[in-house]
């Protein structure tokens, strides 16, 4: 499967949003020291289900309230989210709709309107001897 990281979003405590997008093939992030350039990596890492965050503190993480990386595949978009107040809660959605548009759908309603539910692979089941 050959996925490509298509935006990073950031959403506010207030609903307000940061986004980042990006292209097929070679992006370059340039920039000032102390602007965000290596929080990008961190929130990526986060997103992906890293045990604990380790985006840097200070104005990213005191604006937002979910982290959101979108990743295409085909005309598949995969939607990631997790909470920055309570890291365990993590938000997994697939649309696959080619008429999904992630300016107009992805905010903090997008997030508030899925169910979480367990993943049942990951049920931990006891053996006994």
């Amino acid at each position: 499967m050959k996925a490509f990281l298509k935006n990073i979003i950031l959403i506010g405590h207030n609903g307000d949003l940061k986004r980042l997008g990006f292209d097929r093939g070679l992006n370059i992030i340039t920039g000032d020291s102390k602007t965000g350039k290596s929080a990008l990596i961190e929130i990526v890492d986060f997103c992906l289900f890293s045990k604990r965050s380790t985006i840097p503190v200070g104005k990213v993480t005191d604006f937002t309230d979910i982290f959101c990386c979108i990743f295409e595949h085909n005309s598949k978009k995969i939607i990631i989210g997790r909470s920055n107040n309570q890291p365990t809660k993590c938000y997994f959605s697939v649309e696959y709709s080619a008429g999904f548009n992630i300016e107009d759908e992805i905010n903090s309603n997008y997030f508030k309107s899925k169910k979480l539910e367990p993943d049942k692979r990951f049920k931990r089941t006891s053996k006994s001897t």
